[in-house]
Order: C-alpha cells, then structure tokens, then sequence
C-alpha cells in the first residue's frame, strides 16, 4: 500500500516511512484537533525532522521504521476493564 503510493501522506524507502502532514487532515474528522504532525509524531515516539523531497524543497516529516509503522497500523485498541463489583 505504501510502496504504490496509496497513503498520499506516506513514503516509503529503504525501510523507512516518512509521514507528511496531510495525515493530520485524516485523524482530524476521527480525533478532533490534534495539532500538528510534530504533536503527532511526540504522541506515537516517532522521529520529526526536515526531509528534503525534491532539489529545493524541505518538508517537516515524521519517520519512522517500517516494521514500526506496521505495529501502529495492526494495533488495537482494547477496552478498560471495569473493576469487579462487590457481590455480597
């Protein structure tokens, strides 16, 4: 999915994601405000840095390993178990 370019805020190379900021435009509608991709990338441990993309242009990406970035993708969320009820 990555690697055919199917996530326009997601690149893949050499092992590597690099996450632009149109992902924030995704999460907003599921999350609310969340900031901005650095808040994104401080919430989920992963690296924000300028990547140049073409000869002249920087962008700020989030990087993070592959493998990473598929434990993210696959991991559920589980509900808080309520604590046990007093049966007398």
């Amino acid at each position: 999915m990555i690697q055919n370019r199917l996530l326009p805020w997601a690149m893949y190379r050499d092992g590597v994601v690099y996450i632009n900021s149109e992902i924030v435009n995704e999460l907003k509608p599921i999350v609310g405000d969340i900031g901005g991709l650095k808040s994104v990338a401080e919430l989920l441990g992963w690296e924000y840095k300028n990547m140049k993309i073409e000869k002249s242009s920087v962008k700020k990406v989030a990087i993070v390993s592959f493998t990473d970035f598929t434990k993210f993708l696959k991991e559920e969320i589980k509900p808080e178990e309520e604590p046990e009820k007093n049966q007398n």
